[in-house]
């Protein structure tokens, strides 16, 4: 079996998920259905994060993930064997998951227009100076706006530049993005939140990763 040159995706159910947890140590006289070989197997592990071949059982699970020559063993005369030519192996993912909650208080309170795709900041001013008027994006003294694009992330210097000053620098705004984990904040929100640059050093270093500052 030959591939197109590029990252591969192999779905095998959601064990794949977790290549990283499959068992190495399975017995190897249970012949696999399929093995693949030569290849870069994207295993997700902090260490040893990409190995040469891989094992699959008849029933899709992995029996194991290492060198040719330990994957090789576990092969017989009705083993598939399939040459990746030191191709990239990545995992089928699958997101199962759903914000049921966030979506129902979006639906009440200030969100941009999902319908929208326009990347606009003056739209999302607009649509600020509305819920600070009808209320649907305050909360006490910071106003919020939901369902932003992570695209307006790339325009963080924009944001910036419209959101801390004027009429809005001493205000603090939140805007949150559609896909629920991420968020921009203004300097009046951070100062609020006694958020500068000290406090994101004191972090430890994987949680420095998840967060963009201009200081």
């Amino acid at each position: 079996m030959r591939f197109k040159k590029g990252f591969l995706a192999l779905s095998l159910g959601l064990l794949f998920i977790n290549l990283g947890c499959a068992n190495n140590d399975s017995d190897d006289n249970n012949a696999a259905a399929s093995i693949y070989i030569n290849g870069k197997i994207y295993t997700a592990k902090d260490k040893d994060s990409l190995q040469q071949a891989i094992a699959i059982a008849h029933d899709g699970t992995i029996i194991k993930v290492g060198s040719n020559e330990e994957i090789k063993k576990i092969a017989d005369n009705n083993t598939q064997v399939i040459d990746l030519e030191n191709k990239v192996l990545m995992p089928g993912l699958i997101d199962s998951h759903i914000h049921a909650l966030a979506s129902g208080v979006e639906a009440i309170l200030a969100t941009m227009d999902s319908g929208d795709t326009t990347i606009d900041i003056s739209k999302v001013e607009a649509k600020l100076k509305q819920a600070s008027l009808d209320g649907t994006g305050v909360a006490g003294d910071v106003l919020f706006l939901n369902g932003l694009s992570s695209e307006y992330w790339e325009l963080a210097d924009q944001l910036s530049n419209v959101f801390n000053n004027n009429e809005w620098k001493d205000r603090p705004i939140a805007l949150v993005g559609s896909d629920h984990h991420t968020a921009w904040a203004n300097q009046a929100l951070l100062k609020k939140a006694g958020i500068d640059a000290n406090f994101i050093k004191q972090l430890p270093p994987d949680e420095q990763q998840n967060i963009a500052h201009n200081e």
